[in-house]
């Protein structure tokens, strides 16, 4: 079975008489009944999932856990490595909060790659967020929804279905991360998850409340504002927090608050369980790609995951004056990155959420040659181009069904174990894949076996 045969299957049971109607019609209320929006946006506009064949998220499952290694490798070493640490082009306050220690084992528990299965099947993972992956909650709810279908139900007739449970492989990092950080009690006493309160992935927070709690562990959403440390406790109004699920960027904290914040003098003091933690830089900065697929630092890591970064991970380079190799070939970097712009992605190392990210081949010759002289003023990857393919996914409009292209990311959450425990699939109507960035949705990713 491929994806194709998969897909096609799906698509003639949803154009049986009335069956794509009956689909959208309770798609629809579905999620209005549960809000599943991202800010104002539905968080899913067309009738059809994402489908993984077993062949597919075996190879998934096995190159997230080897790139993610490879990470926590490199921020190992980075750690007695200088030289090594300044290839990550850190922040003054990044430098500040990267020597803080966390009495967790794992540097990032909770973390997602993002990737993609290009145009000739070959798995590409383009970044990592480790610093507060989204949708787990939202991924499980659309699962749930999606489920009970009718053309998802005459699925079930004729192959194994099998959905994710994201939020139980995020509750299964943050209780590993308590275990080692409270020396071996087995669930903490409560879960506070922390993020502004006007920010899109708010009811993300809500549905991990709910299964957290189904779980029997106490669990608030609260606001960065509602933190308070005397020296020894961190609370909310009067309450201690024994472990904090920080979803809030430490970028917004420190813009908004600086280095003061009681959830930073917390970490200092180790007084309460941070995951991730807000030492948990590296992996989630742009210029880790570079740095795994740099030729310089090939010997830090084992022939499996250099062999995976080769594969499965595209040409990434810091941009700056230098020489170095793309293709057993000997290039100096401004110059050629300046004359390929249709096969090169320029990326500020700092951004997130596909903001100031420049796909060479959609812009002019002019808009190019000022971006790499912007790229050049504050520290930026630039990465080969992947050929995404481009996937058809029905929709129901004018009272007709149609179908549309998209492109597809699919992005594996990765705990404290280098294993998949779930994956988020985004679809857009335009190349940069970021519901973030304004560019697309997200469908629930099922595993489909005869």
């Amino acid at each position: 079975m491929t994806p194709d045969d998969a897909i096609d299957r799906y698509h003639e049971l949803l154009a049986r008489d009335g069956v794509a109607e009956e689909t959208a019609r309770r798609l629809s209320e579905a999620i209005d009944a549960r809000r599943l929006a991202f800010g104002t946006r539905s968080l899913c506009d067309v009738l059809r999932p994402r489908f993984l064949t077993p062949e597919r998220e075996r190879l998934l499952c096995d190159r997230a856990g080897i790139i993610a290694a490879a990470l926590r490798r490199v921020q190992d070493a980075a750690a007695q490595n200088p030289e090594l640490l300044r290839q990550f082009r850190l922040l003054p306050w990044e430098d500040a909060l990267f020597p803080i220690p966390s009495r967790i084992a794992h540097p990032c528990p909770v973390s997602r790659l993002d990737g993609f299965f290009a145009a000739d099947g070959r798995l590409r993972f383009t970044e990592m967020n480790a610093q507060s992956p989204a949708g787990a909650g939202f991924t499980d709810a659309l699962s749930e929804v999606f489920a009970d279908l009718p053309a998802m139900q005459a699925m079930h007739d004729e192959h194994a279905i099998r959905s994710y449970r994201a939020r139980d492989g995020t509750l299964a990092a943050l209780r590993a991360a308590w275990h080692d950080w409270s020396g071996g009690t087995a669930d903490p006493p409560g879960i506070a998850i922390v993020d502004w309160p006007d920010v899109p992935t708010h009811l993300d927070f809500q549905l991990l409340r709910e299964r957290f709690e189904a779980e029997g562990i106490p669990t608030r959403v609260l606001s960065p504002d509602d933190l308070e440390f005397d020296g020894h406790v961190l609370a909310a109004d009067g309450e201690p927090i024994p472990l904090v699920y920080r979803r809030v960027l430490m970028v917004e904290l420190i813009g908004r608050c600086g280095l003061e914040h009681p959830l930073i003098h917390a970490a200092r003091a180790g007084a309460a369980c941070i995951v991730n933690p807000i030492s948990c830089r590296l992996p989630g900065k742009k210029a880790s790609f570079a740095v795994l697929s740099d030729e310089s630092n090939a010997e830090l890591f084992t022939p499996v995951q250099r062999a995976a970064i080769r594969d499965n991970i595209p040409w990434t380079r810091l941009l700056e004056e230098r020489r170095t190799v793309i293709a057993g070939q000997s290039i100096d970097l401004v110059p050629f990155v300046a004359r390929n712009k249709d096969r090169l992605v320029l990326k500020p190392n700092d951004a997130y959420g596909g903001r100031s990210v420049t796909l060479g081949w959609t812009v002019d010759d002019a808009t190019w040659e000022s971006a790499v002289h912007a790229g050049l003023g504050i520290p930026t990857i630039v990465q080969e181009r992947i050929d995404l393919a481009c996937e058809r996914y029905p929709v129901f409009a004018n009272d007709r069904l149609a179908f549309e292209p998209r492109w597809e990311d699919t992005c594996p959450f990765v705990g404290p174990d280098d294993g998949v425990f779930g994956c988020l699939s985004r679809l857009s109507s335009v190349p940069l894949v970021n519901v973030t960035a304004g560019g697309g949705a997200m469908v629930p990713t099922f595993v489909l076996d005869r």
